[in-house]
């Protein structure tokens, strides 16, 4: 199902997700000096009561 992610780092996005369970999204950090981006922090999402997939907080 096409869900639209609202607010934290994947605001605005959209995309195909197990609407059935929470989304863990990685989050690209700039690398250094044009060095390749590294894995930052995990972002969750979860659906509110009106079916918006709202920024849940995240984890490292």
């Amino acid at each position: 199902m096409l869900v639209t992610l609202h607010g934290g780092p994947h605001d605005g996005r959209i995309i195909d997700a197990d609407t059935s369970v929470p989304l863990r999204l990685p989050v690209l950090m700039p690398g250094a000096g044009g060095e390749a981006p590294e894995l930052g922090e995990i972002a969750a999402y979860a659906p509110d009561d009106g079916g918006v997939w709202r920024y849940a907080g995240s984890s490292s």
